[in-house]
């Protein structure tokens, strides 16, 4: 990881001197506390530093013999994502002779870790160590998923192998966080290459390790793999969850018959099986032209909380055309014509995650979404498809130095 001396970093930049406010005074330190977090959240989450520096002013003097004042409101921005705000208060902090420790510094790197701020993240860390402030386990493991949100999986691995030389020991969490990284860039070698290394380290392993593990490997289609980490589990006495269980099944896409055992596996184990379980089981029927089981666990679906919708009545009717069952189909796609509407999105898709993906539009059958520059077209539509919790199709795409607009269809490529 390549670190930037303290005194260049891009948000020790001044852009306002900030040494000028009122001299307001709290009846209690709490309530000072509590009045300077309100006050810093009140100038959104973009504010000036001479704004920021208004706000602050009166709390330095204060600051400077009782620190976890400081800490207590950094972490209530952190809690908020406000990163802007934090590196801002940071700063001024570090100019009026705050004696700032590592709770203060991992406080604003958890609010870049938020929003993906991997950059930012990775230069607070560098003025950490200029500072001759020693980080924590905890400072990296928030700057690891900084990266990973970030999209910057290499350098989050780079930070876990960072560590030792800081004298610092990679715990469950800080792999955790590594591996979620990596398997968001679906890098499915590096993710099972970390889980080798916890094995050989005999670290505890939680169903958040396996889930990326599991994840990962159905991103690349590599069922076996898959498979082989959900029985690992067992004999590790770990519990896999409706997660673990839905990525396994989504990598059998060929293999119906172990897609539907684990569906009844699920139900044995009392394991709740959500709407990706049933639309990738059923998918793998379809594929292998297993039309009256797919028709089964689509009835089946519909008896259940889960709502199957035109992708899936769709999904079946086209596997019926092989057989000439032309008119059961012809009904089922006028069912599936009726339930296009019945695929409901949460209204938090319209809105950005860490990496500025969000779903711009959307028409029967089809949406269209934002994809930020620094992400594959591949990545992106993976990570939507995950984020949907439904099956998608790329109807284009773009060069992942290239932001823009791309229309995807709901359901996989041999949907009608």
């Amino acid at each position: 990881v390549t670190m930037v001396p303290g005194g260049g970093v891009p948000w020790l930049r001044d852009d306002g001197s900030g040494r000028s406010g009122p001299n307001w005074r709290s009846t209690s330190r709490r309530g000072r506390g509590q009045d300077i977090l309100q006050t810093l959240i009140a100038l959104g989450p973009h504010p000036s530093q001479s704004a920021v520096g208004t706000a602050c002013r009166p709390c330095f003097h204060f600051w400077r013999s009782n620190p976890r004042a400081a800490t207590a409101v950094l972490t209530g921005l952190a809690k908020r994502a406000l990163w802007d705000v934090s590196t801002k208060v940071l700063r001024l902090m570090l100019e009026e002779g705050v004696d700032v420790n590592h709770f203060h510094f991992t406080s604003v790197i958890s609010a870049c870790e938020k929003k993906g701020k991997w950059d930012i993240a990775l230069s607070v860390l560098s003025t950490m160590k200029h500072r001759l402030v020693l980080p924590t386990e905890v400072t990296y493991n928030a700057a690891m998923s900084a990266c990973g949100k970030g999209g910057q999986s290499s350098v989050a691995v780079d930070l876990l192998r960072e560590m030792p030389s800081e004298d610092l020991f990679p715990d469950s969490i800080s792999y955790n966080t590594a591996m979620n990284a990596c398997a968001f860039s679906g890098l499915w070698q590096l993710v099972l290459a970390l889980l080798e290394e916890m094995n050989l380290k005999k670290l505890p392993k939680s169903v958040s390790t396996y889930g990326s593990v599991l994840t990962t490997c159905a991103s690349a289609k590599q069922w076996q793999l898959a498979f082989a980490t959900l029985r690992q589990m067992d004999a590790q006495l770990v519990v896999p969850d409706t997660a673990c269980y839905s990525a396994v099944i989504t990598a059998l896409e060929n293999r119906w018959d172990d897609a539907v055992q684990l569906l009844r596996e699920m139900s044995t184990e009392a394991v709740e099986v959500d709407e990706i379980c049933f639309n990738s089981a059923i998918s793998a029927c379809c594929s292998c032209m297993q039309w009256p089981k797919a028709m089964a666990l689509t009835l089946q679906m519909e008896d259940s909380l889960c709502a199957a919708n035109g992708i899936i009545w769709g999904t079946v009717a086209s596997a019926m055309a092989p057989e000439d069952r032309e008119a059961l189909a012809e009904r089922l796609r006028r069912r599936w014509r009726g339930n296009w509407q019945e695929v409901k999105l949460m209204p938090e898709v319209f809105k950005a995650d860490a990496t500025g993906l969000r779903v711009v539009r959307r028409a029967a059958g089809m949406l269209a979404f934002y994809k930020p520059a620094g992400v594959s077209s591949e990545a992106a539509v993976a990570s939507l498809s995950h984020r949907l919790r439904l099956p998608l199709t790329r109807a284009s795409r773009l060069d992942g130095d290239t932001s823009g607009v791309l229309p995807v269809a709901l359901g996989k490529l041999t949907s009608p």
